[in-house]
């Protein structure tokens, strides 16, 4: 009964007619934003993790008559963080970012760490050879191009990623 009086259960009959409401996606999403930001409080503090996939790396596809070309947002990433591999059909982009940061003013200490990983498959309509494709890493953009040759291969193949 008393769960009724806590504001982030008003909107959480489905049968009632505030569901039909226009602002009801809004206060729901709301609700659970609260509801994960409890949750973290709970469990006592906040988890300094970076689950990448959820912050919706955006990428951009591009296809012309004799390649594709891949740009992919990865801001704060160098190379070695990032593995670029072909398998049949299919480009694969991953990578985990680790970042650690040390403070330590007049007697205190203080640490943060924060970690993550993504991992994202492009199915392409021909299997490319990767001895040809370029990966290139400029100013937090990830950019592969792929020429439209193709190459009969069942194992996965890496690709370097080169900075410009």
């Amino acid at each position: 009964m008393l769960t009724s009086l806590s504001p982030r259960n008003w909107f959480r009959n489905k049968n009632s007619a505030k569901t039909n409401s226009t602002m009801y996606p809004i206060v729901k999403e709301m609700s659970n934003f609260i509801d994960r930001f409890n949750e973290e409080f709970d469990k006592g503090g906040f988890a300094s993790t970076i689950d990448i996939d959820q912050l919706d790396m955006k990428l951009d596809l591009v296809e012309t008559d004799n390649k594709v070309i891949v740009s992919v947002e990865v801001p704060g990433l160098s190379p070695n963080d990032i593995n670029v591999s072909v398998k049949d059909n299919h480009l694969i982009i991953s990578g985990e970012k680790k970042e650690e940061k040390h403070d330590n003013v007049k007697g205190w200490y203080h640490m943060e760490r924060s970690y993550g990983s993504f991992y994202r498959t492009i199915n392409l309509d021909f299997v490319p050879d990767e001895n040809s494709l370029e990966a290139h890493l400029k100013n937090g953009v990830l950019k592969i191009e792929i020429p439209k040759t193709t190459v009969n291969s069942k194992d996965i193949k890496k690709i370097k990623v080169n900075t410009d």
